[in-house]
Protein backbone atom coordinates (compact mmCIF):
# COMPACT_ATOMS: atom_id res chain seq x y z
CA UNK A 1 0.00 0.00 0.00
CA UNK A 2 1.29 3.44 -0.83
CA UNK A 3 1.95 5.58 2.24
CA UNK A 4 -0.08 8.69 2.96
CA UNK A 5 2.96 10.92 2.61
CA UNK A 6 3.75 9.53 -0.83
CA UNK A 7 0.13 10.01 -1.96
CA UNK A 8 -0.02 13.55 -0.65
CA UNK A 9 3.29 14.50 -2.19
CA UNK A 10 2.29 12.88 -5.49
CA UNK A 11 -1.01 14.82 -5.49
CA UNK A 12 0.80 18.05 -4.71
CA UNK A 13 3.37 17.36 -7.41
CA UNK A 14 0.61 16.82 -9.95
CA UNK A 15 -1.04 20.05 -8.91
CA UNK A 16 2.23 21.90 -9.38
CA UNK A 17 3.30 20.30 -12.66
CA UNK A 18 0.16 19.83 -14.74
CA UNK A 19 -0.65 23.07 -16.54
CA UNK A 20 -4.01 24.67 -15.88
CA UNK A 21 -6.11 24.08 -18.96
CA UNK A 22 -9.61 23.27 -20.03
CA UNK A 23 -12.77 24.13 -18.21
CA UNK A 24 -15.00 27.12 -18.43
CA UNK A 25 -13.95 30.33 -16.73
CA UNK A 26 -17.57 31.14 -15.98
CA UNK A 27 -18.07 28.24 -13.57
CA UNK A 28 -20.27 28.94 -10.61
CA UNK A 29 -19.99 25.60 -8.85
CA UNK A 30 -17.05 26.44 -6.58
CA UNK A 31 -16.79 29.01 -3.86
CA UNK A 32 -14.95 32.28 -3.65
CA UNK A 33 -11.52 32.31 -2.08
CA UNK A 34 -10.94 34.81 0.66
CA UNK A 35 -7.35 35.76 -0.15
CA UNK A 36 -4.18 35.01 -2.04
CA UNK A 37 -2.13 33.37 0.68
CA UNK A 38 -2.46 32.09 4.22
CA UNK A 39 -2.08 34.58 7.03
CA UNK A 40 1.42 34.95 8.40
CA UNK A 41 2.25 33.96 11.95
CA UNK A 42 -0.45 31.29 12.09
CA UNK A 43 0.59 28.56 14.55
CA UNK A 44 0.75 24.94 13.50
CA UNK A 45 -2.72 23.39 13.47
CA UNK A 46 -3.90 21.44 16.50
CA UNK A 47 -6.94 19.78 14.92
CA UNK A 48 -6.26 16.11 15.51
CA UNK A 49 -4.79 15.42 12.07
CA UNK A 50 -1.42 13.74 12.25
CA UNK A 51 0.14 14.17 8.81
CA UNK A 52 3.55 12.58 8.47
CA UNK A 53 6.06 15.01 6.96
CA UNK A 54 3.90 18.06 7.57
CA UNK A 55 6.90 20.06 8.75
CA UNK A 56 8.94 18.89 5.75
CA UNK A 57 10.04 21.88 3.60
CA UNK A 58 8.19 20.36 0.62
CA UNK A 59 4.97 20.19 2.61
CA UNK A 60 5.42 22.60 5.50
CA UNK A 61 4.49 25.76 3.60
CA UNK A 62 0.82 24.83 4.05
CA UNK A 63 -0.77 26.64 7.00
CA UNK A 64 -4.19 26.48 8.57
CA UNK A 65 -6.68 28.71 6.76
CA UNK A 66 -8.69 31.40 8.49
CA UNK A 67 -12.26 30.31 9.39
CA UNK A 68 -13.88 32.15 6.43
CA UNK A 69 -11.44 30.55 3.99
CA UNK A 70 -11.97 27.12 5.55
CA UNK A 71 -15.72 27.56 5.04
CA UNK A 72 -15.16 28.47 1.37
CA UNK A 73 -12.96 25.40 0.77
CA UNK A 74 -15.51 23.27 2.62
CA UNK A 75 -18.43 24.51 0.55
CA UNK A 76 -16.70 23.45 -2.67
CA UNK A 77 -15.86 19.98 -1.33
CA UNK A 78 -19.29 19.39 0.21
CA UNK A 79 -20.97 20.19 -3.13
CA UNK A 80 -18.62 17.89 -5.00
CA UNK A 81 -19.04 15.00 -2.56
CA UNK A 82 -22.85 15.21 -2.72
CA UNK A 83 -22.74 15.15 -6.54
CA UNK A 84 -20.22 12.28 -6.45
CA UNK A 85 -22.39 10.13 -4.20
CA UNK A 86 -25.45 10.81 -6.39
CA UNK A 87 -23.56 9.96 -9.59
CA UNK A 88 -24.30 13.46 -10.92
CA UNK A 89 -21.41 13.49 -13.41
CA UNK A 90 -22.23 16.91 -14.87
CA UNK A 91 -22.17 18.62 -11.47
CA UNK A 92 -19.03 16.73 -10.50
CA UNK A 93 -17.29 18.09 -13.61
CA UNK A 94 -18.24 21.64 -12.62
CA UNK A 95 -16.42 21.13 -9.30
CA UNK A 96 -13.28 19.52 -10.80
CA UNK A 97 -10.33 21.89 -11.26
CA UNK A 98 -8.95 22.25 -14.81
CA UNK A 99 -5.63 20.71 -13.76
CA UNK A 100 -7.41 17.57 -12.62
CA UNK A 101 -9.46 17.54 -15.83
CA UNK A 102 -6.16 17.56 -17.76
CA UNK A 103 -4.99 14.54 -15.74
CA UNK A 104 -8.30 12.79 -16.48
CA UNK A 105 -7.87 13.48 -20.21
CA UNK A 106 -4.40 11.90 -20.09
CA UNK A 107 -5.85 8.85 -18.33
CA UNK A 108 -8.68 8.64 -20.88
CA UNK A 109 -6.17 8.50 -23.75
CA UNK A 110 -4.76 5.31 -22.22
CA UNK A 111 -8.17 3.61 -22.39
CA UNK A 112 -9.65 2.97 -25.85
CA UNK A 113 -13.22 2.84 -24.50
CA UNK A 114 -12.84 6.45 -23.29
CA UNK A 115 -11.47 7.89 -26.54
CA UNK A 116 -13.31 11.12 -27.30
CA UNK A 117 -15.34 10.95 -24.06
CA UNK A 118 -16.55 14.11 -22.36
CA UNK A 119 -15.65 14.96 -18.78
CA UNK A 120 -18.92 13.38 -17.68
CA UNK A 121 -18.13 10.14 -19.52
CA UNK A 122 -14.62 9.94 -18.12
CA UNK A 123 -15.77 10.66 -14.57
CA UNK A 124 -18.57 8.08 -14.85
CA UNK A 125 -16.06 5.44 -16.00
CA UNK A 126 -13.42 6.22 -13.37
CA UNK A 127 -15.49 7.01 -10.27
CA UNK A 128 -16.36 3.47 -9.28
CA UNK A 129 -19.55 1.93 -7.98
CA UNK A 130 -22.14 3.66 -5.81
CA UNK A 131 -20.64 1.93 -2.75
CA UNK A 132 -17.18 3.32 -3.64
CA UNK A 133 -18.63 6.83 -4.05
CA UNK A 134 -20.29 6.92 -0.61
CA UNK A 135 -20.05 10.38 0.90
CA UNK A 136 -18.02 10.03 4.09
CA UNK A 137 -18.48 13.69 5.08
CA UNK A 138 -20.79 14.46 7.98
CA UNK A 139 -20.70 18.22 7.53
CA UNK A 140 -18.11 20.87 6.77
CA UNK A 141 -14.40 20.07 6.71
CA UNK A 142 -12.47 20.17 9.97
CA UNK A 143 -9.30 21.78 8.64
CA UNK A 144 -7.98 23.50 5.52
CA UNK A 145 -4.23 23.72 5.09
CA UNK A 146 -3.41 26.08 2.27
CA UNK A 147 -0.81 28.09 0.42
CA UNK A 148 -1.30 30.37 -2.56
CA UNK A 149 -3.94 28.79 -4.84
CA UNK A 150 -3.86 25.29 -3.32
CA UNK A 151 -5.40 23.74 -0.22
CA UNK A 152 -5.69 20.41 1.50
CA UNK A 153 -9.21 19.90 2.84
CA UNK A 154 -9.15 17.57 5.85
CA UNK A 155 -12.11 16.00 7.59
CA UNK A 156 -13.00 13.27 10.05
CA UNK A 157 -15.17 10.81 8.10
CA UNK A 158 -18.43 9.19 9.13
CA UNK A 159 -16.65 5.82 9.03
CA UNK A 160 -14.11 6.81 11.71
CA UNK A 161 -11.31 7.51 9.23
CA UNK A 162 -9.63 10.82 8.42
CA UNK A 163 -9.57 12.05 4.81
CA UNK A 164 -7.74 14.64 2.71
CA UNK A 165 -8.73 16.15 -0.64
CA UNK A 166 -6.49 18.50 -2.64
CA UNK A 167 -8.31 21.68 -3.67
CA UNK A 168 -7.40 24.48 -6.08
CA UNK A 169 -8.62 28.00 -6.71
CA UNK A 170 -9.82 28.51 -10.27
CA UNK A 171 -11.06 31.99 -11.14
CA UNK A 172 -11.79 32.56 -7.46
CA UNK A 173 -13.65 29.28 -6.90
CA UNK A 174 -12.42 26.33 -4.82
CA UNK A 175 -12.50 23.14 -6.92
CA UNK A 176 -11.32 19.59 -6.26
CA UNK A 177 -7.92 18.36 -7.39
CA UNK A 178 -8.75 14.62 -7.37
CA UNK A 179 -11.70 12.34 -8.08
CA UNK A 180 -11.87 11.07 -4.51
CA UNK A 181 -10.52 12.00 -1.11
CA UNK A 182 -7.59 9.96 0.19
CA UNK A 183 -7.83 8.12 3.50
CA UNK A 184 -5.14 9.17 5.98
CA UNK A 185 -3.49 6.23 7.73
Amino acid sequence: MIGKRALLLFSLLLLLLVPGCGGDSSTSAGTQAGGASPPSGVPAPKDGFEIEGEEDPLFGFFREAAPADRRAVSKGLVGYMKAREAGDWKTMCRYIAPREKAVLQIEAKKRPELEGASCEGIVAALSGSAAQRKNTMTGPIDSARWAFSRALALYHGSDGNDYVMPMLIHYGDWEVGALAPEKLE
